[in-house]
């Protein structure tokens, strides 16, 4: 999915459960700093999103600029500020995702064969499964 899919200077995230099952898709207008959009997201789904599930997992997709080369301090920065705020939801942040009209970047998943890319789905204190 890119920039264009889900519209300009937009905020759009994903739940899920522990095991990956989707809960819902939400979306703000982004802000600047990007923090208030991410609150925003976070609030309303722990206010009607969270359907009884204690644990919850997020990607962000985030329409900022993205520069070629590697990321830098501030996108690095955003994303742990990022995954601070979400864990004061008790949502556990995957991945950040930024795009433009021509790049994304990926704050965390490096390939898109998540399955080969150990850790990646690294939600804490996963149930044990027989």
């Amino acid at each position: 999915m890119d920039q264009r899919a889900f519209g300009p200077r937009q905020l759009m995230v994903a739940f899920a459960t522990h095991d990956g099952r989707f809960l819902t898709l939400l979306y703000a207008r982004r802000t600047d700093p990007v923090d208030a959009a991410l609150r925003a997201c976070l609030q309303h789904f722990t206010a009607i999103g969270r359907a009884g599930e204690d644990r919850a997992a997020a990607v962000v997709l985030c329409d900022q600029p993205v520069d070629d080369g590697p990321a830098t301090p501030e996108f690095v920065a955003t994303f742990d500020r990022a995954s601070e705020l979400a864990r004061q939801h008790d949502v556990h942040l995957v991945d950040w995702i930024a795009c433009d009209d021509d790049r994304f970047r990926c704050a965390r998943l490096r390939t898109f064969a998540p399955g080969t890319e150990a850790g990646w789905w690294d939600v804490p204190d996963l149930p044990q499964t027989s």
